[in-house]
């Protein structure tokens, strides 16, 4: 699934980021390969930084178009902090991502709130 394949990708940059201080691709790949299911029902809330640095990769890129997330990506981070608070937790990526994409399908839209559902359920 893309969507979760994406946050993957911030979380696991969000736990190299806290893990070691900074971020560099090659910290952000090591993490990603160790990033599992469970690591998303963790709580960890990604930065404006890390989710910019994120966006940098083409890989991210792709998947958001993919997504259909066409949103101005200089600003979707604000769009997608609900509460203002300059960091994005998994419910506010979710609802965020499914509000600024494009034209989803009905299917795409229950898959994703049942990944959310089981991730509140945990």
């Amino acid at each position: 699934d893309m969507g979760k394949l994406l946050l993957k990708k911030l979380y696991a940059a969000q736990r190299a980021v806290n893990d070691a201080g900074c971020l560099s691709r090659e910290l952000m790949n090591d993490a990603m390969t160790h990033c599992s299911d469970d690591d998303l029902r963790r709580d960890v809330t990604i930065s404006k930084e890390t989710f910019f640095y994120v966006l940098q990769e083409p890989s991210v890129r792709a998947l958001l178009d993919d997504l259909d997330i066409t949103q101005e990506r200089a600003r979707l981070f604000d769009v997608l902090d609900a509460n203002g608070d300059g960091r994005l937790d998994i419910k506010e990526l979710i609802r965020g991502l499914l509000r600024v994409r494009g034209d989803s399908q009905r299917s795409d839209t229950v898959s994703v709130l049942l990944s959310m559902r089981s991730f509140q359920d945990s």
